[in-house]
């Protein structure tokens, strides 16, 4: 919404929205935001899907310790235990732990372009007047 607010807008001058810095600032607030929402959604997803796999699943100790643990430690992931008891779950991880690349190119995409403005000035111009001979 930031960027189609903003598009085609004058980045300087007296006409422009914001200066450069805000903008970015303010899309990279943005970005941050949209992504803790979503880490948030998804780590509340894995908790109730987790223990959804515990009601329903009988596992070893040491898959549940690794089930657990997937949040915390990252290389987990790649447990033979975890893609096979719970490939879901782990997909979940997954996604958790790549958000964080996914969310950092909407500030970096946004890009000023030069380009020729064509902006009305009123000024007086003299002509000549023949008719008045003095």
């Amino acid at each position: 919404m930031l960027c189609k607010m903003i598009d085609g807008k004058m980045a300087e001058g007296s006409d422009r929205i914001a200066p450069q810095s805000y903008v970015i600032t303010t899309a990279q607030l943005l970005a941050e935001i949209f992504r803790l929402c979503l880490v948030t959604t998804l780590g509340a997803a894995f908790t109730q899907y987790l223990w959804y796999i515990l009601r329903k699943k009988p596992l070893h100790v040491s898959s549940i310790d690794t089930l657990f643990s997937l949040r915390q430690y990252p290389f987990f992931i790649f447990n033979r235990a975890a893609f096979r008891d719970a490939p879901i779950l782990t997909g979940v991880a997954i996604l958790i732990y790549t958000m964080a690349i996914a969310t950092s190119f909407p500030p970096g995409s946004i890009t000023v372009a030069l380009e020729n403005a064509k902006m009305p000035v009123n000024i007086t111009v003299p002509v000549f007047n023949a008719s008045y001979v003095s």
